[in-house]
Parts: C-alpha cells; sequence; structure tokens
C-alpha cells in the first residue's frame, strides 16, 4: 500500500511539472525565440496599421467624387500592402472643425482651398515633393502637396463672344455680363491673368458674384437662367454645358479656357506624429502621385498634377492651357485670405473705377 501511494504522489508531480511546462513555455521560451537572429520556424507576421484619412472638399471640380476615386486608390494600396488599411472619411469643413475640436484628429488629409487654415498647425513637414510640378507645389509650403487639379473657363450661350478676354469686363449689359462662384477660391485671379488692360466698369460684374458665400452652382444656375451672359466657371461647369449640348439641352454654348492661375487644387497633407504612421502617409500619397494612378484622374474628369497629358478627348485643350506654368493659391489660405484675395483682384481689375 505505501508503493502505491508513493507511485501515485510521483505521478501526480510528474502531471504537475508537464502543467507548468505547458503553461509557461509560451511565456518564458517564444519572446526568446522571436528575438533570435533567425529563429526556428517562427516567422513574425507584420502589425495592422490603420490610417485614416479625411477628404474635405471645398470647390467643384470634375465630374466625379474626389472622395470615392481616394477610397477606390485606398483598396488597391491595402492589396499590395496586407497589413495597412486607409479608412476614409469624408466631411465637410463645419464637420472636420467639430471633429478636431472634439479632440478627434486624422492621420492625414485631403483638402482644398480654403480648408488648409483649419489644419496648418497639425501638418509635418513633407519629406520629398513626390514628382509633382515644381509651380504647382510651391503653394503647399513643404507641408501639403497637391494631387489633383481643377481649372478655369469661360462660357458663353449664343452668339456671346468670349474670344476676347478683354471684352468681357468692357460689355454693358441690364444685369452685368460676368458671373462666378465665390466662396472658397478666387476665380477672379484667373481672368485677371488673362486681360490686358484694367477696366472701368465694375458693374460688369454679376452682384451676386461679389457676395462672399455665392456658390459656384449658384452661379451656373443663374448663368442658365440668363441673369448674366458670361460665366467663369471650372471645369465641372465645362462637364455639366458639354453634357447638356450631347443630350441637346443646349444648341450652342462657347468655351475659352483660362490658363496663367488656379487654386482648384485638391491637396495631401499629413498630421499625425507617429512617425511610422508618417511614413506610410507619404507612401500612400507616392503612390497617388505615381504616373499610373494620375492617368485615371480621367475618371473624375479632374487634370494630373504631374507634367504628363491624359486626356485624348474634350479635355485635352483645356488641359493643354493648363500645362503651362501656373500661379496657384496657398493651400493654407482661410476665408478671411480669399476676402482679401478677392478685394486685391478687384482693386487690381477696376482701379477707382
Amino acid at each position: 500500500m505505501k508503493l502505491k501511494f508513493s507511485q501515485k504522489r510521483v505521478n501526480q508531480t510528474i502531471s504537475i511539472i508537464l502543467l507548468f511546462f505547458v503553461l509557461l513555455v509560451p511565456i518564458l521560451i517564444l519572446p526568446f525565440l522571436r528575438n533570435l537572429p533567425n529563429p526556428i520556424g517562427y516567422v513574425t507576421q507584420p502589425e495592422t496599421v490603420f490610417l485614416e484619412l479625411w477628404n474635405i472638399d471645398t470647390f467643384e471640380g470634375g465630374k466625379a467624387s474626389r472622395s470615392a476615386f481616394l477610397e477606390k486608390r485606398a483598396i488597391a494600396f491595402q492589396k499590395d500592402n496586407t497589413n495597412v488599411y486607409v479608412v476614409m472619411r469624408n466631411l465637410t469643413l463645419i464637420q472636420a472643425e467639430i471633429q478636431l475640436a472634439n479632440g478627434i484628429q486624422p492621420d492625414f488629409i485631403s483638402f482644398g482651398t480654403g480648408a488648409g487654415e483649419l489644419f496648418e498647425s497639425y501638418c509635418v513637414d513633407l519629406s520629398k515633393n513626390f514628382g509633382v510640378r515644381s509651380d504647382l507645389s510651391v503653394g503647399g509650403k513643404g507641408k501639403a502637396v497637391p494631387w489633383c487639379m481643377g481649372g478655369y473657363v469661360l462660357c458663353s450661350l449664343g452668339d456671346v463672344d468670349i474670344s476676347e478676354v478683354d471684352n468681357v469686363l468692357n460689355t454693358d449689359t441690364e444685369n452685368g455680363t460676368l458671373g462666378f462662384g465665390y466662396e472658397s477660391s478666387v476665380a477672379l485671379n484667373a481672368l485677371n491673368e488673362n486681360i490686358t488692360v484694367s477696366s472701368q466698369n465694375i458693374d460688369a460684374i454679376y452682384i451676386n458674384s461679389l457676395n462672399y458665400g455665392y456658390s459656384q452652382y449658384s452661379a451656373y444656375e443663374d448663368f442658365l437662367d440668363k441673369r448674366f451672359d458670361v460665366l467663369l466657371g471650372t471645369q465641372r461647369d465645362f462637364y455639366r454645358l458639354e453634357n447638356r449640348l450631347s443630350i441637346g439641352a443646349l444648341s450652342d454654348c462657347n468655351f475659352n479656357y483660362l490658363g496663367g492661375y488656379t487654386d482648384l487644387l485638391q491637396w495631401f497633407a499629413v498630421t499625425t506624429t507617429d512617425e511610422s504612421k508618417q511614413v506610410i502617409a507619404e507612401q500612400f500619397i507616392e503612390y497617388v502621385l505615381s504616373e499610373n494612378v494620375q492617368q485615371k484622374l480621367t475618371d473624375i474628369g479632374m487634370f494630373s498634377v504631374l507634367d504628363i497629358s491624359i486626356y485624348e478627348d474634350e479635355y485635352a485643350d483645356f488641359e493643354e492651357v493648363l500645362s503651362s506654368d501656373l500661379k496657384v493659391g496657398n493651400a493654407f489660405w482661410g476665408s478671411l485670405d480669399i476676402q482679401e484675395q478677392q478685394a486685391n483682384v478687384l482693386s487690381e481689375i477696376f482701379g477707382n473705377g
């Protein structure tokens, strides 16, 4: 009986030792194996990283959503970087302001003119220029880089001649000759780059276009209602009017593409303080600014910020005009900066008239 009892105790002891061995090996041995230069059969799995990208649109651009375009690029990027997920959020400027006020901050942002002031203090210096045209990137002050571009165009219906830009501001009409949106961009800067003589006829400007907050879409609608004769529009207006021509809703429309200036730029900036995430955010930006992805901007009717041509259709002539060096708006303008720019350009065009 005594022998049997001792054997039982031995068996229990062995069982306890085995149990401790099973429990302690993952805790004590595996971390040691991970630190070996080439652990036996052990493969380190990359850590999953989530980056939040906010898109804030402030201007009318091409023919489709810039946010949806970036979301598709995020999915494609994840396929090549299986442990990286770029999570898209499309916000208005007011929504972004509320989020920041509540301590919620993105890892990087895509934004248009007028939104940059809100984020400037969060933006970190970028490590490269990503091959973007130098005339366009200068507006980013080393903290933002454009990833797509829009342009301005004069539009008129019927026999209203817009071939000579100088004449547009020297024609008297009952309601005003020229209308444009005045909300988050300074369209008159584009006109100013294309006139050779100043005007004394400020009444040529449609009155609503002198009121801050008047949207580009409102200008488009008023143009179709013939409240003024010439629309200083964006390529979104060009797309809308071309579409109306193609379906027979308009019989005739004239276009004069304006080079020299644009503030219709969508910018990238990095806002995270996590250095490892900063690297990944720049990798995504570099991917969007690759020539292959820039070619896909035709899907949304935007122009490339690289020194390449991507159009062979009705956008090709517009693209050609914008291919020469452009003055650009500052990525970090706020509403007061835009209003100051508007006052300055009115003074330049009309003087004391």
